[in-house]
């Protein structure tokens, strides 16, 4: 048996947040200075047009494709019940922040225009700083533990004659003979001394 959530668990939720942020944009429109003049009547009736010119189409395509028996009624409780729950959670969440919004007596944190996008964006440019900061602390480090390397103690005239003898071809070559010799005495004596 698959444990997890269904798709048909989440999607109310996401009306409930849908409800929220609408809720947040008709306080905003509220709230906005108003224009001297009104809003022509044709605007508004052409919003209404196509509002239901978006929902009509799909609800006669759906009744169309779906088997009778499967589809509920438009006035079944369950249905209305399934589809009213999360917008009516929503409204109930947006009246309680708007009522503990208007008993406090701190000034509300105003949100600038283009709302989650502007915080984003400061959000962004400090961890820009931040990493910024960071990487330059870190090369700060960097530096030092270099600096200190190079004024390190030096190797002396016996170690840098041998790493100069070991960076030529003859030396490479005759490191490499010993350490092979070394690899076959090992393996001579792993096998007890007889033949690998």
């Amino acid at each position: 048996m698959a444990v997890g959530i269904g798709v048909a668990d989440v999607l109310p939720w996401f009306g409930v947040g849908s409800t929220l942020l609408l809720a947040r944009f008709a306080v905003v429109l509220l709230r906005r200075e108003r224009a001297p003049k009104q809003t022509p009547r044709t605007r508004a009736v052409a919003w209404a047009a196509l509002a239901v010119g978006a929902v009509v189409p799909v609800a006669v395509l759906a009744a169309a494709r779906q088997p009778p028996l499967s589809l509920p009624g438009w006035f079944d409780p369950s249905a209305l019940w399934a589809q009213s729950w999360p917008l009516l959670l929503g409204l109930a969440l947006a009246v309680v922040a708007w009522g503990s919004a208007r008993r406090s007596s701190r000034p509300v944190p105003s949100v600038p225009p283009g709302d989650i996008v502007v915080l984003e964006e400061r959000a962004a440019r400090g961890l820009v700083r931040a990493l910024t900061a960071g990487s330059e602390a870190l090369g700060r480090v960097r530096g030092a533990a270099v600096a200190r390397i190079v004024a390190g103690p030096k190797p002396g005239p016996v170690v840098e004659r041998v790493q100069r003898a070991i960076g030529s071809w003859r030396g490479s070559g005759v490191v490499l003979v010993i350490a092979l010799a070394v690899v076959l005495c090992a393996a001579v004596f792993a096998n007890g001394g007889g033949m690998p």
